[in-house]
């Protein structure tokens, strides 16, 4: 199905797009779905390209209406302000992307934002602003996956001593991602 004109294509996303159509004012669905979409269009080829095509400008803008008329109904709604950032650091607004995440982690009270903040920094290939967000949001109580986040900015970085530390405590610690074998074999060899 459509959703304005962001392909779903998932049982999680129709399900939430379902729910949000019977009861638009569901604040819950209504977080969940922007969330949702926000990484969906994040993650699309049709943003990945060189740049945003025509589709992606209209995904993005469908879920920017969508997070903004949630924030209008709820404003203390952490997900929104989350959502919000996502989309500005596609569109190339880093300042305005930290700016809502900053928002989101005031009003979720979670560490989590830094990485966020840390990630937006990184796509302006600000990797020690990126490494100093993720120190930040550890101090916070971020919790294990600062490690591997840690770990991918400092190889970035060139410190590889450091960066292999960091995924080894990540390891260690039983976070089970996938992309860290590669990591570690590159911090490794």
């Amino acid at each position: 199905p459509e959703l304005g004109v962001v392909n779903l294509g998932n049982s999680l996303v129709d399900e939430l797009f379902r729910r949000h159509m019977a009861v638009p004012s569901d604040i819950a669905t209504r977080a969940h779905l922007v969330g949702v979409l926000a990484l969906q269009v994040s993650g699309s080829p049709h943003t990945q390209a060189q740049g945003l095509n025509k589709l992606a400008r209209e995904n993005l803008n469908f879920v920017r209406r969508l997070a903004e008329e949630g924030i209008a109904q709820a404003p203390d709604e952490p997900a929104f302000y989350d959502a919000l950032g996502i989309l500005s650091d596609i569109e190339g607004d880093h300042t305005g992307a930290r700016r809502n995440f900053r928002e989101f982690g005031r009003k979720s009270g979670h560490a989590f934002w830094r990485i966020r903040t840390a990630t937006s920094y990184a796509l302006e290939r600000d990797l020690t602003r990126a490494v100093q967000e993720v120190k930040l949001g550890m101090d916070e109580g971020l919790g294990v996956i600062g490690y591997t986040y840690l770990g991918k900015f400092l190889d970035g970085l060139g410190r590889y001593d450091e960066a292999l530390d960091a995924f080894k405590s990540a390891d260690s610690a039983g976070v089970k991602v996938p992309s860290l074998l590669p990591e570690l074999q590159r911090a490794y060899f």
